[in-house]
C-alpha cells in the first residue's frame, strides 16, 4: 500500500476512533448535568443490590475484552498470507480498532447507566476514565499499524 493511501486510511480510523473517544466525555457531561440538577434520581433502591455490581462486572469485562480481542483480531490479520483480496488485511485492521473501541465505550455507557440509576457521579467517571485510558493505550499509529500491513504476503496463483 502505497504512503498516500495509508495516511487517508489511517486518518479516517483516527477520526472514528476519536470520534467513539470523545461521545466517552459526553457520557460523562451527561451524568454530570443530570446529577446536578438532581434529575438523576437515585433507583439503586428499587433494584436488586446485585444488579449495580453486575453491571459494573460487565463495564471491566469490557474493558478487559476491548483490549484483548482487538489483539487476537489483530494477531489473525496479521499471519502471512492472509491476504484475500485487495485490503482486506486494511479493513480487518480498521475493523479490530473500531470493535476495541466500541467494547471501551460500552463499558463508559454502563457506568453512565449505573451513575443515573444511583445518582453517583463516581461511576461514569471511573469506567469513562478507564475507557478513555485504555482508547489512549490503544490509539491506532502509524507505528503500530504499519508493520500489520508490511508482513503480508501476497497469495500466489496455483
Amino acid at each position: 500500500m502505497d504512503d498516500e493511501r495509508f495516511a487517508a486510511s489511517l486518518l479516517r480510523l483516527q477520526i472514528i476512533c476519536g470520534g467513539i473517544a470523545a461521545s466517552v466525555l459526553v457520557y460523562v457531561g451527561i451524568a454530570w448535568v443530570l446529577i446536578r440538577q438532581g434529575t438523576a434520581a437515585n433507583m439503586a433502591t428499587l433494584l436488586p443490590p446485585a444488579v449495580p455490581w453486575a453491571l459494573a462486572a460487565a463495564a471491566v469485562l469490557l474493558i478487559v475484552g476491548g483490549n484483548q480481542l482487538p489483539k487476537a483480531m489483530l494477531g489473525r490479520a496479521a499471519q502471512p498470507g492472509n491476504v484475500g483480496s485487495p485490503g482486506g488485511t486494511q479493513q480487518s485492521i480498521q475493523t479490530a480498532y473500531i470493535i476495541g473501541f466500541a467494547l471501551h465505550e460500552a463499558a463508559a455507557i454502563l457506568g453512565l447507566i449505573l451513575s443515573l440509576v444511583s445518582g453517583r457521579l463516581m461511576w461514569v467517571l471511573v469506567f469513562g476514565g478507564a475507557a478513555l485510558l485504555a482508547m489512549a493505550g490503544a490509539w491506532p499509529t502509524r507505528e503500530k499499524i504499519r508493520p500489520l500491513l508490511a508482513d503480508q504476503v501476497e497469495p500466489t496463483d496455483r
